[in-house]
C-alpha cells in the first residue's frame, strides 16, 4: 500500500505542470497545438490583408498624384510648346530712315533666359525689295541687380534693320531700334514673352512698372528715356552679325 500511494503522488506531482501550462497555451497536445497554430495563422492573415489594403490604397494615391503631374507637366509642355510656335506680327510705322526702340517684355524672367526671334523672311514684304532679316536675340535681365544677365544677338539681313539693343536694367524689359517706315516684322520667343510697344516716337520712356507711381517716386532713375536713332551700331552694320564677334 504505501508502495501504491507514492505511486500515486509522483503521478500527480509529474502532471501538474502540464495543468498549469494548459491554463496559458492550448498546445498541451498534438490537437491543441495544430488548432493554436491554425489560429495564429488566421490572425496574422487577417492583418496581412489589412496591410495590403492600406499598401494598395497607399499606391493608388501615389498614382493617381503622378498621373495628375504628369498631365500638368504635359499640359505645361504643350503650352510652352504652343508659345515657341505661335508667330506674331507688327508693323513699325514713322520714317524708313530711322529706328525705333521697341519694347518686349521677358514674361518667364524668373525661369530662363529669353531667345527672341525677330524676322523678316519675304525680302519683297511691304514693298519691292524692302529687305529680308533673320535674327535671334538671346536675353536675361540683371532685374535689380540679380546679376548673371547677358545680352547678344546674331543677325542676318539684306539691309540694316536693327540699330541696337538694350536691357532696361531693372524691369526684365528688352528694347530693340527697328527701322520704321511701315516695315513689318515676324516674332516669337522660346518663352513666354510680350510686345510691350512698337509705336514709332522718337522719345519713349520706359519703366519698371507704369501703375506704380510710388516705386518712380521713390527711384527716379529707373524711368529711362530711349530715343530714336538714325545711326547702326558700328558692330551691327553688316549683313551677318553673330554673337562672338567683338562689340
Amino acid at each position: 500500500m504505501p508502495i501504491l500511494v507514492l505511486t500515486v503522488v509522483l503521478t500527480m506531482l509529474a502532471v501538474l505542470p502540464f495543468s498549469l501550462q494548459a491554463e496559458s497555451s492550448k498546445c498541451d497536445t498534438p490537437v491543441g497545438c495544430y488548432e493554436e497554430a491554425i489560429t495564429n495563422y488566421k490572425e496574422a492573415t487577417a492583418k496581412l490583408k489589412t496591410t495590403q489594403t492600406d499598401l494598395e490604397k497607399a499606391r493608388k494615391e501615389v498614382d493617381d498624384t503622378l498621373a495628375q503631374l504628369k498631365d500638368q507637366k504635359l499640359g505645361d509642355k504643350i503650352a510652352k510648346l504652343e508659345q515657341q510656335q505661335e508667330l506674331k506680327s507688327f508693323k513699325v510705322e514713322g520714317d524708313i530712315n530711322k529706328f525705333y526702340p521697341i519694347v518686349f517684355l521677358d514674361v518667364a524672367w524668373d525661369i530662363d533666359p529669353l531667345e527672341l526671334e525677330i524676322n523678316r523672311i519675304n525680302i519683297h514684304q511691304d514693298s519691292q525689295w524692302r529687305g529680308s532679316l533673320v535674327s535671334k536675340i538671346t536675353y536675361h535681365a540683371n532685374g535689380w541687380g540679380n546679376g548673371s544677365s547677358f545680352l547678344y544677338a546674331e543677325i542676318h539681313q539684306t539691309t540694316r534693320f536693327i540699330a541696337d539693343y538694350a536691357d532696361h536694367g531693372f524691369a526684365a524689359k528688352l528694347i530693340v531700334w527697328l527701322r520704321g517706315g511701315g516695315t513689318t516684322y515676324q516674332w516669337q520667343a522660346n518663352h513666354p514673352a510680350t510686345l510691350l510697344d512698337y509705336t514709332a516716337v522718337d522719345n519713349k520712356i520706359v519703366m519698371v512698372n507704369e501703375e506704380d507711381t510710388e516705386t518712380i517716386k521713390q527711384f527716379p532713375h529707373t524711368r529711362i528715356a530711349y530715343e530714336s536713332k538714325t545711326q547702326v551700331r558700328a558692330d551691327l552694320d553688316k549683313n551677318n552679325v553673330y554673337p562672338w564677334d567683338k562689340q
